[in-house]
């Protein structure tokens, strides 16, 4: 049994030491449905989680448009930057609140668009 949790462990553990996230270059240039992002993002997101848990759900993106962490899709399609911040939130939620992501990310915004002005 022990020796199943090692091997389980030195698996994850390559996994994880060859977890490269995607860049922005790399990221589906046309906009995606639900599905598709839901799709996208667990097989990349695997790694980092248990196999008893998926790190995305339709329900989960639904309430971070609602509580307004994510943007809302444009005509049911979601961008780049939606996939950005997907992977932001499924990335820092196993350390910080949605209330305190939520503030992170629209003080993100706030910079980025003084910079733009």
């Amino acid at each position: 049994m022990a020796e199943n949790h090692s091997q389980l462990l030195a698996e994850w553990l390559n996994q994880i030491e060859t977890l490269e996230p995607t860049t922005w270059e790399r990221l589906p240039e046309l906009d995606l449905y639900m599905d598709q992002v839901i799709t996208l993002l667990n097989r990349q997101l695997a790694p980092v989680s248990s196999e008893d848990d998926r790190p995305l759900t339709s329900s989960m993106i639904n309430n971070y448009v609602k509580d307004g962490v994510l943007p809302r899709p444009e005509k049911k399609k979601y961008n780049r930057d939606h996939l950005t911040l997907l992977l932001m939130i499924c990335t820092l939620k196993s350390v910080f609140s949605l209330p305190e992501i939520a503030q992170l990310v629209n003080s993100l915004s706030a910079v980025q668009a003084s910079e733009t002005l």
